[in-house]
C-alpha cells in the first residue's frame, strides 16, 4: 500500500513540473507572467515554499499533497487580495489578465482594490460636492437619487454598469412612474458624465441612456368662479392667523408666472413701489434668466403694505410670507415650508366640497386655461412670462408689460360674482398637465 502510495506521489510531482513546464506559452516581454497566485506557507517535509501548481492548488513541487490553506494573488506591485479557496484565486487572477488585456494602455490596478477609487461610492462625495456649488434648485433630488445609486452599487466601478444594470437599478426603486423614474435616469446620466470626466470610464464605454417614454398624466382644474370661492375661504379661515397665507395664494392664481417656490424666495427687500422681484426664480426654463420682476395690481400693493406695516420685519432679508407665530415645528419668522399653503388650499376645498384639484392645478392651470378662454392662447402666454433675456434694467423696464395688461384684463373676470356650490362633492374639470 505504501508502495502504490509513493507511486501516485511521484505522478502528482511529475504531472505538477509539467504545468510549470507551460508557463513557456504564458510568457511576456519581461520573461514571466503578469500575476501568480503565492503563498507564505512551507513545506512541513522538506521546508520548501509552496507554489501554484497552476492546476488546482498551490502545494508543494515535492510533496504534492502539502497543500496551502491562506494564498494570495498578487498583480504587479500595488494589487495584492487574500483567499482560502485555490478555484476562486485562479478566477480572480484570469479575470485581471483579461482585463489588462481588454484595455491595454487604459488599464489601472487601481480599480480592483478595495478602495476602488473609480467606483459610485467613491466619486458620489465629489459629484455632489459639485452639485452644490452649482446653486442648483434641484439639487436635493440629485442627492436622493444619487445615495440611492450608492446604496444600490456601492463599490461597483462605473464602466463594469451598462444599460441593463442601469434600468435594473431604476426599476428596483418602489411607487415611482415614468416621469420621475425618467429624472432618476437624467441625474444619473450627469453622474456619469462627471465620471468620464474623472477618468473613471471611458467615452465607448459610457451607457446610452435611452431616454425613457412616458405619458404626462392629467391634473384636475377648476373655473375662476369656484377658484375665488376656495381663495375667499382661504382668507376666511385663516387671515387672523396670518394674512400672508391668503395674499400668497391669491397671488397664484393671479400672476401666473408665479410658482409656488418662487413665494417662498421673496425677502422683505425684494418689494418697491408696487413691483416684486423674485431672484433665481423655480422653473428651470428660466435658469438663464436669474430674475423675473411682477408688477402687483393696486389690491395687492395696498395688501402687502399693510401687512408689512402691521407686522414690520427686523430687516430687509427677512423672508416676506414667513410664520408670524410659532406653529408647530415652524419658529416665528421662518420661510413658510413648500407645502404650507397647499395645506391651506386643501382644507378650504374641503369646505366647499371640491374634490380632486390642487394647489398648482387650481391656481395657476386654472387661471391660464381660463385666460385662453377669454383672451385666447397668445394673450394667456403673455402672462406666463415667457419673454427674452435681458440685461437688469429699471423696475419700469424690466417688468412684462403684456403680463401686466393681461392681468388687469383677468381680474375683473377672476373676482366677479361668485356662484356657490351646490351641497354636497364637486369634482374638478381634467385637462391635460402643463406648464
Amino acid at each position: 500500500m505504501d508502495h502504490h502510495y509513493s507511486e501516485a506521489m511521484k505522478m502528482l510531482a511529475h504531472r505538477t513540473m509539467q504545468s510549470y513546464n507551460r508557463l513557456s506559452q504564458f510568457r511576456g516581454e519581461d520573461g514571466c507572467m503578469q500575476g501568480g497566485i503565492y503563498t507564505r506557507e512551507d513545506c512541513p517535509i522538506c521546508g520548501k515554499r509552496l507554489k501554484d501548481n497552476l492546476r488546482n492548488a498551490v502545494c508543494c513541487t515535492a510533496h504534492p499533497e502539502i497543500r496551502a490553506r491562506r494564498m494570495f494573488v498578487r498583480f504587479g506591485r500595488e494589487h495584492a487580495r487574500k483567499f482560502t479557496v485555490y478555484s476562486v484565486a485562479s478566477k480572480w487572477l484570469n479575470h485581471l489578465r483579461y482585463e489588462k488585456d481588454e484595455r491595454e494602455e487604459n488599464f489601472d490596478i487601481e480599480d480592483y482594490g478595495a478602495k476602488r477609487p473609480k467606483s459610485v461610492k467613491a466619486l458620489a462625495p465629489s459629484y455632489l460636492e459639485e452639485k452644490r456649488k452649482e446653486n442648483l434648485k434641484t439639487i436635493d433630488k440629485i442627492e436622493h437619487t444619487i445615495n440611492l445609486a450608492v446604496d444600490y452599487w456601492g463599490a461597483t466601478n462605473f464602466r463594469d454598469i451598462d444599460d441593463p444594470a442601469i434600468e435594473d437599478f431604476l426599476n428596483s426603486i418602489p411607487d415611482i412612474g415614468a416621469k420621475t423614474r425618467s429624472n432618476y435616469q437624467v441625474h444619473l446620466r450627469g453622474f456619469w458624465k462627471f465620471a468620464c470626466k474623472r477618468k473613471a470610464i471611458l467615452k465607448n464605454e459610457m451607457p446610452d441612456f435611452e431616454p425613457i417614454k412616458y405619458k404626462l398624466g392629467y391634473r384636475k382644474i377648476t373655473t375662476w368662479e369656484i377658484q375665488r370661492q376656495v381663495i375667499d375661504k382661504v382668507k376666511e379661515m385663516s387671515y387672523s392667523i396670518n394674512p400672508r397665507i391668503w395674499l400668497g395664494i391669491d397671488m397664484l392664481a393671479t400672476y401666473t408666472e408665479l410658482r409656488p417656490d418662487d413665494l417662498r424666495r421673496i425677502r422683505e427687500g425684494d418689494y418697491q413701489d408696487g413691483f416684486i422681484t423674485i431672484f433665481e426664480p423655480t422653473k428651470s426654463e428660466r435658469k438663464n434668466q436669474p430674475w423675473i420682476t411682477i408688477k402687483l395690481l393696486d389690491e395687492h400693493q395696498e395688501a402687502w403694505e399693510e401687512i408689512r406695516n402691521k407686522f414690520p420685519a427686523i430687516n430687509q432679508e427677512m423672508p416676506f410670507f414667513r410664520h408670524h407665530k410659532g406653529r408647530a415645528r415652524a419658529k416665528p419668522g421662518s420661510v413658510f415650508s413648500d407645502k404650507y399653503l397647499a395645506r391651506w388650499w386643501n382644507r378650504a376645498t374641503k369646505e366647499i366640497g371640491l374634490e380632486g384639484v390642487s394647489l398648482y392645478p387650481g391656481t395657476r392651470h386654472t387661471t391660464t386655461t381660463e385666460t385662453s378662454r377669454m383672451l385666447g392662447p397668445d394673450e394667456a402666454k403673455k402672462a406666463t412670462g415667457h419673454r427674452t433675456n435681458k440685461a437688469f434694467e429699471r423696475y419700469n423696464q424690466a417688468i412684462n408689460d403684456g403680463a401686466f395688461q393681461v392681468v388687469s384684463k383677468i381680474r375683473k373676470k377672476m373676482t366677479g360674482k361668485v356662484i356657490p356650490l351646490k351641497k354636497g362633492h364637486h369634482e374638478g374639470t381634467t385637462v391635460s398637465q402643463g406648464k
